[in-house]
């Protein structure tokens, strides 16, 4: 423990401690709670033993130090208040998911129970006072989410205008107005339809639409098979009562639900996170009690010969599947939205479902044409096979636009050349599959940078352009042309020997002796090119490159214009800094020796003077001469 006492009047003493376990009770926070009776002066002090005096001062400190390790403590309990207030509100929202499935399972006892034995029944209010206590649960997240409250305000919003729906047929639809509960139910369908789906998007950012466009060609085609086998909905189109065409809407409304929501999931590549897979549960819940009640409606109407029934028959259990139904969309906005779109997945897998979903819809028009399939499923299957034609022409546009970015990618925007990472891709296809040597050069502009500072950049880019025009057709078709960087330029090509490589870099530098034309001045560059051959020299691609990339240096360092590459000229092996670090060690422990030439005169055989020269008893290499050092520690 460390303690800085302010001198300053006014401050409060600064404590600083390295072991909060130590606190074990009392009171801090006022400076004056420092000030303990035994940390003052005894009078009479100076009469107790040495013993005594220890034994006091320890105690003292030690309360000194127990109570500023709870001042620290506590402001610690302070600054992480805010967040432990969100993980107290995370766990609130989560005893509020299991008392609405709770209440919501009550409910659905009750209904099985209390069941009739027709198979008709009349909504309770404690349906609808379950289905509100899904809405509660969904406001309770548009309060603690804001970066989605949108999303989770639109789906609070559904949710609220069901709930409304349900609590309408509940007071209103016995006294004669049954129709306006269902309207409400339609649009509070839609609504929630449009809710799943910004909500799915949002959790899957980086799915394309073909990847979203085959869960709507799986619903679709799967509906159209179920809507041949059901012999109701060869009746559901020739309905006349506007409570049977209101019902009707609603299951067209639910599988545009489910269509939606199994996007989501074939979005995330048929990995569906918790989240997901309960939507999809809901949806299909909603669609099976929609359908149930159009069945009662459509057999009812058989058997009176209208659809005058007021109110409109609910079959049992129904309404307590569309409460579950809610319940399972309000746990799933809690639960974790993250996709798990970069799993890795097998192709095969993913297009097996839109695959068959196409194919029963595609022999259902077949039958369609004979007369053996009813409207219903023969709509159903056109809107599938539409589907399919809009998902084809996405798929044609998406592979167009990621060749174009794919071309884009690897091409150089000033000059229209590869640029380097185009550059290097088309370095490993020559390096596998050329049958004889691969001469990679590096060319760099002589007197690019004075012409850039000069003129400016825009004259420095169109120096660039004609440079590479005067490139192209040297290189032609047969090898490949790339700007590097800066003034530097990359060429491969396929030679026979190194002086057929020599003779091409030649032409590349001879192409750049005519000036040019540039912001209205005459300018003349020239170039430095480094010749390396594959696989000769280098047998790896990053090798080549370094090799043509130091013999470039080194004709820019002669003024030779083309150097092909020399080891010896290569001062960056491994081998070469080896010595170097020799040389290093050599000169700190004075291991380098002088050796005296005298100079004799020829007419009278005097010596004259004398030459030093530098030599170095290497320990392994032996006596080494300036010209295998000197130039090393020239260039280090």
């Amino acid at each position: 423990m460390r303690r800085r006492a302010s001198r300053a009047a006014g401050e409060t003493p600064e404590v600083v401690t390295d072991d909060p376990a130590a606190v074990h009770g009392g009171h801090a926070g006022d400076p004056g709670d420092l000030d303990d009776p035994g940390d003052r002066v005894d009078p009479f002090d100076r009469f107790a033993s040495v013993d005594e005096r220890a034994t006091r001062s320890a105690r003292s400190g030690a309360r000194r130090d127990a109570r500023a390790r709870q001042v620290v403590l506590r402001t610690h309990a302070h600054r992480h208040a805010l967040p432990d207030a969100f993980a107290s509100m995370h766990r609130r929202g989560t005893i509020m998911v299991r008392l609405a499935a709770i209440v919501v399972a009550a409910t659905v006892v009750t209904a099985v129970v209390t069941g009739v034995g027709d198979g008709i029944e009349t909504p309770r209010p404690l349906d609808a006072a379950a289905a509100a206590a899904t809405a509660v649960l969904l406001a309770g997240l548009v309060c603690t989410d804001r970066h989605r409250r949108f999303a989770w305000t639109l789906l609070t919003t559904a949710v609220g205008v069901l709930v409304t729906a349900l609590a309408w047929q509940v007071w209103l639809d016995p006294i004669g107005w049954e129709r306006t509960s269902n309207v409400i139910c339609v649009g509070g369908v839609l609504l929630l339809t449009v809710a799943v789906a910004v909500v799915g998007r949002s959790a899957t950012t980086g799915a394309s639409r073909s990847d979203r466009l085959d869960g709507v060609v799986i619903v679709l085609g799967a509906c159209a098979g179920l809507a041949t086998l059901w012999q109701g909905s060869a009746d559901a189109l020739r309905v006349e009562s506007d409570t049977a065409r209101l019902a009707l809407m609603m299951v067209g409304a639910d599988v545009l639900l489910l269509a939606v929501a199994v996007a989501t999931v074939s979005a995330m590549r048929y990995r569906p996170t918790l989240s997901a897979g309960l939507t999809v549960l809901a949806a299909t819940a909603m669609l099976v009690a929609d359908l149930r009640s159009l069945q009662v409606l459509l057999e009812l109407g058989v058997q009176v010969g209208s659809f005058a029934a007021t109110p409109p028959p609910t079959p049992t259990g129904t309404t307590e599947l569309r409460v579950v139904a809610l319940l399972l969309i309000a746990v799933a906005a809690w639960l974790p939205q993250s996709s798990r779109a970069d799993l890795p997945v097998r192709r095969p897998d993913i297009s097996v479902a839109p695959v068959v979903a196409s194919f029963i819809a595609l022999v259902i028009l077949g039958a369609t044409i004979i007369g053996e399939v009813n409207t219903a499923a023969a709509l159903l299957a056109f809107a599938t096979v539409a589907t399919i034609i809009l998902r084809a022409g996405l798929t044609v546009h998406d592979i167009h636009s990621g060749g174009e970015s794919y071309r884009l990618a690897r091409t150089d925007e000033l000059t229209g050349l590869t640029n380097r990472r185009g550059f290097l891709e088309g370095l490993d296809r020559l390096i596998e599959v050329a049958p004889l040597n691969v001469a990679v050069m590096v060319i760099d502009l002589n007197g690019f940078k004075e012409v850039n500072d000069s003129l400016g950049h825009h004259a420095g880019d169109e120096l660039l352009r004609l440079a590479a025009d005067r490139f192209r057709p040297v290189v032609g078709s047969a090898g490949l042309l790339a700007r590097l960087g800066g003034d530097e330029f990359g060429v491969v090509i396929m030679v026979r020997d190194k002086h057929a490589a020599l003779e091409g870099a030649s032409m590349l530098q001879r192409s750049l002796d005519d000036a040019f034309e540039v912001d209205g001045l005459s300018v003349r560059v020239g170039a430095a090119i480094g010749v390396a051959l594959y696989p000769s020299q280098a047998r790896t691609r990053s090798g080549v490159l370094r090799s043509a990339d130091v013999a470039m240096y080194d004709a820019k360092t002669r003024r030779t214009g083309v150097e092909l590459y020399h080891p010896a000229s290569d001062f960056c092996t491994r081998d070469k800094l080896q010595l170097l670090e020799d040389l290093r060690e050599a000169i700190e422990h004075r291991r380098l020796t002088l050796h005296y030439q005298p100079k004799v005169g020829l007419t009278d055989g005097k010596i004259t003077g004398s030459e030093a020269l530098v030599r170095w008893q290497h320990p392994t290499r032996g006596l080494l001469t300036p010209d295998e050092f000197v130039p090393l520690a020239e260039r280090a």
